[in-house]
């Protein structure tokens, strides 16, 4: 008994006895010291020499012989064998998926070195789950047997191809197992007396995605899955009584396999089935319908199947007496049609099951297996339908039960007969010449088949097809007694198929034949007969042609409304108009029959009887046929006489009927359409179906029908604006759609466009104001000038009013705008009249009233609209004309001119206003904004609400007084300044006017900007300047076209602003002390009108004076790696460039910290791909991405190459440790060096710039080669590498020549190589682990390194250095490298 443990080794069990062990390695110690057999030892499996069993690797259950392969239906195996002095931690396998070219082989995939499954216990190998390729695999072990490698190979041929297996039948709760060489029968008390019942079909299907079962007619799908072991359930799948011929598909991508099962359902009653008729040597099923292909002569024909009869049990004897053949068989008859019944006798009785030993009491059936002799072929004739029905006794009812009637053919088997004949359901026309779209079409039975429309497709299969020759019209369309029958109309497709069917479970071949069928003799049910040319024999078919004719017009429906014109005379396109559009009566009948029945009108020769009829308001019209095709009309648009009367026969100004019969001698068709034309001259004020008249604010972009500030009481309106603008509609002619149109109806009118007329009439106007049709208006849609030409009647305006004519809705509307409300409180009414025949014609009039209060006045800002807010501050303005002083929320507020460029974008119209920022808002909580109005001695108090709902989403704001810690959206972004910073100008060093001010107090502005556009706020609700967003276009490419392509936004976009400095430029001490808007123009004169685009160097840039801390989080979906391939853009708005600037990330926390020292837009971005050249290099991949990612390295070229293998140059270098240490930059003033170009417009992209260099410079760790000379571009060695690193890692040196050369000297072998004023800076680099050396031997580790001082730095290894030092500093997690 073995009661040592097992062990892991290398991942793998092994049982070692620690007695063994010093005799297992003496051993191995004896078999390295024999002489080398070789270093690999191989048995080729493809060999048909190989043994049968494994020298090394023996696997009793496998097979060393491609061509003997083991075949598995399974994906996965396990294989279970032993290793014959084969090291056990050695041991690995790989699996190739090969392809034989007789012994030569060929692979195809492969899976290679594989040991995390292997178990080894002693000798015993296990491999557990081995994944198989399909096809082929050829599984190749290796190890090592003393000092050499043995391989050796076994073969296993995986066959992924679907299955089907262990079907099973359930009904009513019984399982029954569905045979596969017979029929099952299944029956349940439960089920007794149904014709259908429903049963399940379970089975199990390996390998397969889907199962489709296909029963009397219809298709059932399931899914499979292996999560399941591949078993499905087919529920509920509904049998007739009697046999049932299932068929189950199963698919697996595309490979599909089918099997047939039968299946009879017995309910109580006597069941025939199986039938067979049988001559010699064929034979045929005769259950559905037999057709025997054989040749006549003297043996007999047979007719073989199963009978299910109920028993009965008396407690003494059975009931037929089931132990007597002639009893049972007493119980059954043969009746053929026409002739007597023939009963059957013991003999035709071949068995019956169960067994007479196995029945007992409780068996309720009995099937009994018959075969019947009919006597001599030769005294049957070929074609010819024999019919017959069998007869059985149930002694549970206590009378005979009869089979339905059964029908066979004898059919000569040296010509060509009908074997079956299918309706194509999905067939149409456009399929007669296309051979792939007729062979996917699957037939369904065409007996009893319901047709819904014609054309038909039906499939003919055709057996002993070889005899034909020639396959073209081959199928004849004939009556019962084989005659033609022109009456039902064919084409047959040219293309043919050769099809296999399934015939009393052998395949036969047949002919499939395509058959379009375009016109039948009538609807409902009829008889079709097919015939073979050359062949007597005819196939019938009953269909049902479904009766319902379908009229179906080109342009007129049902509820077809038609606006017209009623001054439109008939001779001046009235009836031109008109009967374009009722489209002429255009139409066409849709299933019918026989379009020949279509008759329109009784002339002609000969004459036939008129059967459509076509009544226009109850009087006959008449149609005229299309003259290609029967079943179209319309009426004859070239008789005036016609087009006249029916013309006058329109009501013009209400319904019309239109009916069209359809009359044959059996059946009747009608079908009326009923269209309403809606006069459209009468003058009308407001227009039907629109908003009607009405005010609303002045500030609103467009009008608005229920503005809650004009609230209606009864027929007046009352409100607390000082002004308004008037919306009303009205119409009084119809114009048309287009530019076009319109012009040319003004100009066919003629003078009398004067006629249409609108008067505005008010005690408050100076005069009334009259437009006509003569006067300018303006074409729009949906609200906006339609493109292109829109203006009829230019530059004929009248003044106060502006009109346009909606061309969708063909009514006109007028504005008028700045309607100034009595300051006393007096109402404002307006009278309104509109004319389309003269003053002295009909007439509509509307009357608008408006009751200001005492003290109007408007609230500018925000509108109604806005003040839903997503940010926490609110900037309030109030128009009030008369005022002397506003407080809005307790506050007084200031006076400013508000400029309104709803009126004018180009000069807006200024207004006189109070403004107050209320700020602090509650977040989730409506805010009521108090109003006290004061003018002269009269006061009123009001207020509005504003509701603020922070979401985290574009357009949030977060204004805030600037402090030392700012935490918004949720903590999304975490802002953290120096104690005491305060905000000075970016160019405090500078020496003009101003720029030593400090600003404190600044309230910042936070935002969620739009990731595309930068949009924080788009004013949708108000009229801004013009060519406002065109000009935004320009930002918008700023912020998307130069944000790079090899990152993605991992964050909202965030903007920060905290205003700006004092301007300069004017005399006034104007700072913007409150963070702006992107995207921000002049509401109020003096408001900035510069985008963050237009702040480019304009010397009001604001800073902190000290570096802040910003903290954003990202995407938490983003994995653990986010360490070095997440990063932090910043949009420098003064600078116009997006800077990567890199960051510290907090993985669990999923944020990134960088320093802050410039508002503008800030983004997390991640790594989405880099360079070929990163990716391919062999050790320095992870930093080189890593640093590229952080932005302390940029390509060499950005379109394609990082340039990894490319010397570092000094100028690079410098901007690399910058950017390592986050150094503020510093270059303001006078330059270290003369040689290091300035650059007045920075290039991101670049590997460094001046502002870089000057910073290292003045931080002390960067010198120059010579006095006031950098020499950028020049290549930089490793000495003067570590010298630099040193210095700006402040590395403590050693001061002492001799200790430092000596320190040098013991870990580099070159160390004499090394200029002396780097040796200090070496040997601390070297300490720290910055730099290595490399091996002077990589085969000798203890042969010594070398540092190679003079050598230039790869840009890779430079990168492996700056991530090493980033680690060391805990801003990148370790990098892997080499």
């Amino acid at each position: 008994m073995n009661n040592t443990k097992p062990i892991r080794v290398n991942g793998r069990n092994n049982v070692l006895k620690k007695k063994l062990l010093p005799l297992l390695l003496t051993l191995a110690l004896l078999i390295g010291l024999l002489p080398s057999i070789g270093a690999l030892q191989t048995v080729s499996a493809a060999d048909t020499t190989a043994p049968s069993g494994g020298n090394y690797f023996n696997f009793p259950n496998e097979q060393y012989s491609a061509s003997n392969a083991r075949i598995t239906t399974n994906q996965r195996v396990t294989l279970n064998g032993t290793i014959n002095n084969v090291v056990g931690n050695s041991v690995s396998y790989s699996v190739y998926n090969i392809t034989l070219n007789g012994s030569t082989e060929k692979v195809v995939n492969k899976i290679e070195n594989q040991d995390d499954n292997i178990t080894l216990n002693s000798n015993a190998i296990t491999v557990t789950n081995l994944e198989l390729f399909p096809g082929l695999n050829k599984i190749t072990f290796k190890g090592t047997q003393g000092t050499s490698s043995v391989t050796e190979s076994i073969y296993i041929e995986y066959r992924n191809s679907p299955m089907l297996y262990d079907l099973q039948a359930t009904i009513r709760g019984s399982v029954y197992n569905i045979l596969e060489d017979q029929t099952t029968v299944i029956q349940s008390a439960l089920s007794q007396g149904k014709t259908k019942e429903d049963i399940a079909i379970t089975g199990k299907a390996p390998n397969a995605t889907k199962v489709a079962v296909t029963v009397n007619g219809r298709s059932y799908e399931y899914s499979v899955a292996s999560s399941s072991d591949y078993s499905f359930t087919a529920s509920p799948i509904s049998v007739n009584a009697g046999k049932n011929v299932i068929t189950i598909k199963v698919y697996n991508n595309s490979q599909v396999v089918e099997t047939t099962r039968e299946i009879a359902f017995y309910n109580g009653t006597v069941s025939f089935f199986d039938l067979q008729l049988t001559h010699d040597s064929d034979g045929v099923s005769v259950d559905n319908g037999g057709e025997l292909s054989t040749t006549t002569n003297g043996s007999s024909l047979f007719l073989s199947g199963k009978a299910i009869i109920p028993i009965q049990n008396d407690g003494t004897k059975f009931k037929p007496d089931v132990t007597d053949m002639a009893n049972i068989a007493a119980q059954f008859a043969y009746i053929p049609y026409g002739n007597t019944s023939v009963p059957f006798t013991a003999a035709n009785i071949t068995s019956i099951e169960p067994s007479v030993t196995d029945i007992t009491t409780t068996t309720k059936f009995i099937t009994v297996n018959f075969k019947l002799d009919l006597g001599a072929s030769s005294g049957y004739s070929y074609d010819t339908a024999y019919k017959f029905q069998l007869q059985g006794y149930n002694v549970n009812e206590a009378q005979s039960q009869m089979s339905d009637s059964k029908t066979f053919y004898l059919r000569d088997n040296t010509k060509a007969y009908i074997y079956d004949v299918n309706y194509l359901s999905g067939y149409t026309s456009s399929m007669a010449d296309n051979a792939l779209q007729l062979e996917a079409l699957e037939g369904t039975d065409i007996e009893g088949a319901s047709i819904y429309s014609l054309p038909m497709g039906v499939e003919v299969l055709i057996g002993n097809y070889s005899s034909l020759g020639d396959y073209t019209n081959l199928i004849q369309m004939v009556n019962a007694d084989g005659s033609a029958n022109g009456n039902v109309t064919t084409k047959q497709a040219v293309h043919t198929q050769v099809v296999s069917r399934n015939v009393n479970g052998v395949q036969q071949s047949f002919l499939r034949v395509f058959l379009e069928i375009s016109k039948l003799p009538t609807t409902g049910t009829q008889t079709l007969y097919f015939k073979l040319k050359n062949s007597t024999a005819v196939k019938s078919a009953q269909i049902t042609l479904l009766y319902g004719p379908f009229v179906k017009y080109t342009d007129m429906y049902d509820g077809m409304s038609i606006d017209f014109d009623t001054t439109m005379a008939p001779d001046k396109g009235g009836i031109t108009y008109m009967m374009g559009q009722l489209g002429n009566f255009a139409g066409q009948f849709q299933n019918v029959a026989n379009p020949a029945e279509l008759v329109y009108t009784n002339t002609g020769a000969p004459a036939k009887p008129q059967t459509v009829f076509f009544y226009v308001n109850n009087v006959e019209i008449p149609l005229k046929p299309d003259g290609t095709d029967n079943s179209k009309f319309s009426i004859d648009t070239t008789d005036a006489n016609v087009l006249g009367t029916v013309f006058g026969l329109l009501n013009l100004t209400g319904e019309n009927s239109f009916k069209i019969v359809f009359r044959t001698g059996k059946n009747n068709f009608e079908s009326t359409v009923k269209v309403t034309i809606v006069p459209t001259n009468l003058p009308l004020i407001p227009a039907p179906n629109t908003d009607g008249i009405y005010p609303y604010s002045e500030s609103r972009k467009a009008p608005l029908a229920n503005d809650p500030n004009f609230k209606r009481q009864a027929t007046i309106f009352t409100t607390k604006e000082a002004s308004m603008n008037v919306y009303g509609t009205f119409d009084f002619i119809d114009l048309g759609s287009n530019y076009s149109t319109v012009s040319g109806r003004i100009t066919d009118l003629g003078g009398s466009i004067n006629n249409y007329i609108l008067n505005v009439s008010s005690p408050d106007l100076v005069d009334t104001i009259t437009w006509t049709l003569s006067n300018e208006f303006t074409l729009t849609s949906k609200g906006n000038p339609i493109s292109g030409d829109n203006t009829v009647n230019k530059g004929l305006a009248v003044s106060g009013i502006e009109v346009f004519y909606d061309v969708d809705g063909q009514y006109f509307y007028f504005i008028l705008k700045n309607q100034q409300l009595p300051k006393d409180g007096s109402s404002m009414v307006y009278n309104f009249t509109v004319f389309n025949s003269g003053e002295a014609g009909p007439r509509a009039t509307n009357r608008l009233e408006v009751d200001p209060v005492a003290i109007p006045y408007t609230i500018l800002s925000p509108v109604t609209e806005e003040r839903k807010l997503n940010q926490n501050f609110v900037d309030v303005i109030i128009s009030s004309p008369g005022a002397d002083s506003i407080l809005i929320n307790g506050i007084e507020a200031q006076k400013v001119t508000y400029l309104d460029y709803s009126q004018d974008s180009v000069t807006p119209v200024p207004i006189e206003a109070y403004k107050v920022r209320v700020s602090n808002l509650k977040p989730n909580k409506v805010s009521p904004i108090s109003l006290v109005i004061t003018s002269a001695t009269d006061k009123m108090t009001d207020q509005f609400n504003v509701d603020y709902e922070p979401a985290n989403i574009p357009g949030a704001q977060f204004a805030q007084v600037m402090a030392s810690s700012h935490k918004v959206f949720d903590g999304m972004l975490n802002l953290k300044f120096a104690k005491n910073s305060k905000l000075v100008r970016s160019d405090y060093n500078s020496t003009a006017n101003n720029q030593t001010q400090v600003y404190s107090g600044n309230e910042i502005l936070f935002g969620i900007a739009n990731p595309t556009d930068g949009v924080l706020n788009r004013y949708e609700y108000r009229t801004q300047p013009a060519d406002y967003w065109s000009e935004n276009s320009i930002g918008k490419y700023y912020l998307d076209e130069f944000f790079t392509d090899r990152f993605i936004k991992a964050s909202p976009l965030f903007w920060i602003d905290a205003g700006q400095a004092d301007d300069d430029s004017t005399k006034a001490y104007d700072p913007i002390t409150y963070g702006l808007n992107p995207y921000t123009y002049p509401v109020v004169q003096g408001d900035s009108d510069q985008q963050f685009f237009k702040r480019y160097d304009n010397g009001r840039e604001l800073i902190p004076t000290a570096p802040g801390e910003l903290t954003l989080s990202y995407d938490s979906s983003i994995a653990q790696s986010a360490g070095t391939v997440v990063t932090v853009f910043r949009y420098d708005p003064y600078n116009n460039i997006w800077e990567n600037i890199g960051g510290v990330v907090d993985e669990k926390k999923h944020t990134i910290d960088v320093p802050f020292t410039k508002f503008g837009y800030y983004v997390v971005g991640k790594l989405t791909y880099g360079f070929n050249d990163i990716n391919d290099h062999p050790y320095a991949r992870e930093a080189m991405e890593a640093i590229y990612a952080k932005g302390l390295m940029n390509a060499t070229d950005p379109t394609g190459i990082f340039g990894a293998d490319q010397y570092v140059t000094r100028g690079e270098f410098a901007r690399m440790i910058v950017r390592a240490l986050d150094l503020p930059l510093n270059y303001e003033g006078t330059k270290h060096f003369i040689d290091v170009p300035v650059d007045s417009i920075i290039n991101p992209n670049a590997l460094y710039d001046y502002r870089y260099i000057e910073t290292a410079a003045r931080a002390g760790f960067v010198r120059g080669t010579r006095p006031e000379t950098f020499e950028p571009k020049s290549n930089l060695t490793r000495q003067d590498a570590a010298v630099i690193l040193a210095k700006a890692l402040n590395l403590k040196l050693e001061t002492d020549a001799t200790k430092a050369k000596a320190s040098l000297a013991k870990v580099f072998k070159d160390a004499g190589n090394a200029n002396y004023y780097a040796v200090p800076s070496i040997v601390a680099i070297q300490k720290k682990g910055f730099i290595q050396g490399s091996l002077i031997d990589p085969s000798n580790p203890k042969g010594g390194s070398v540092f190679e001082p003079t050598a230039k730095l790869l840009r890779s290894d430079a990168a492996i250095i700056i991530g090493k030092v980033m680690a060391d500093m805990k801003k990148l997690p370790k990098i892997y490298a080499n």
